[in-house]
């Protein structure tokens, strides 16, 4: 059975594989963030499992267990919190100051929180309104803010790149650190994966259910998963100038009927998207105070 990977105390459910929160046309089952990073695993395998970082790993970050980092204040702001009435429901990414991208079956949220720790935000706002992807198929969704943050929106990959990714990606969100999926949320973390292509080929669209056309799959690696609660959060791959740049975004756990978290993940295809969220971009928008009209080099940097 498959998992979606977000919502640590609102949304124990995943999207019959898709980690997020409530559902929106798809049975969601319980995680986080749900969306594997399922850091829980990672804290039981070695360091010296870990494949030699390409690029390293964010100086400031403190290791707190094999595998396993916990982000300063200022390691990757653009990730945020998504909240629902005060609880944690996923994980998103700033695309734009004021425009979350998140799994959408973590609808609804109310609001998002910026910080290395969701009871302790240093920027929070609510949210406006919300776009999902117009295809149910696709578990994407933007947040739009009432108010901008401060931080710097990060890019996806542009439709124009379709080529399988090779080589280390980054993994980082606020949810679960236990197999079950049911502790560990609230604190940002990250860690290092390896991945050989896109992964959905072969016969795993069939014993996963992942869309070949629109997913990928990130197999466990010495149990660094996403989990519960990541739902909706950024898998990075890194530009050669180090930049970060949005490769996927978790949507859910791949089926198991024993573990919740570490046996590896579903994920939406930020090359896919990419046309989706500059369009949203482009479409002129009010926050609290004057209207902020879309601009080309936000569209520009969303689709890179």
């Amino acid at each position: 059975m498959t998992r979606p990977r977000g919502v640590v105390t609102g949304d124990r459910r995943r999207l019959a594989g898709i980690r997020g929160s409530a559902g929106i046309g798809i049975r969601l089952l319980p995680l986080t963030i749900c969306g594997f990073i399922s850091l829980g695993g990672l804290l039981q395998s070695r360091a010296d499992s870990l494949p030699a970082p390409l690029p390293q790993p964010p100086r400031e970050a403190a290791i707190t267990g094999p595998g396993v980092l916990l982000a300063a204040e200022d390691v990757h702001n653009e990730v945020v919190a998504v909240a629902d009435k005060g609880s944690l429901r996923c994980t998103g990414t700033a695309v734009a100051r004021d425009i979350i991208l998140t799994a959408r079956h973590c609808l609804p949220a109310t609001e998002v929180r910026v910080g290395a720790r969701f009871e302790e935000p240093r920027q929070r706002s609510a949210v406006l309104s919300t776009v999902v992807h117009p295809d149910p198929g696709i578990d994407a969704a933007l947040l739009r803010l009432e108010s901008p943050l401060t931080l710097k929106p990060v890019a996806l990959r542009p439709s124009a790149d379709p080529r399988p990714p090779f080589g280390q990606v980054t993994l980082t969100g606020y949810g679960a650190t236990s197999v079950s999926g049911h502790s560990g949320e609230g604190r940002k973390r990250l860690t290092l994966v390896s991945v050989l292509g896109w992964g959905c080929d072969g016969a795993r669209p069939r014993s996963t259910g992942c869309d070949p056309d629109r997913e990928m799959v990130v197999p466990r690696a010495n149990g660094r998963d996403t989990c519960s609660g990541d739902s909706g959060a950024p898998i990075y791959e890194h530009m050669r100038d180090g930049k970060p740049r949005i490769l996927a975004i978790v949507s859910r756990g791949l089926p198991s009927r024993q573990l919740a978290c570490g046996q590896g993940g579903i994920y939406v295809r930020a090359d896919r998207i990419a046309d989706w969220v500059a369009d949203v971009l482009n479409t002129p928008r009010h926050v609290s105070g004057p209207a902020i009209p879309a601009t080309a080099a936000e569209a520009v940097w969303a689709a890179r």
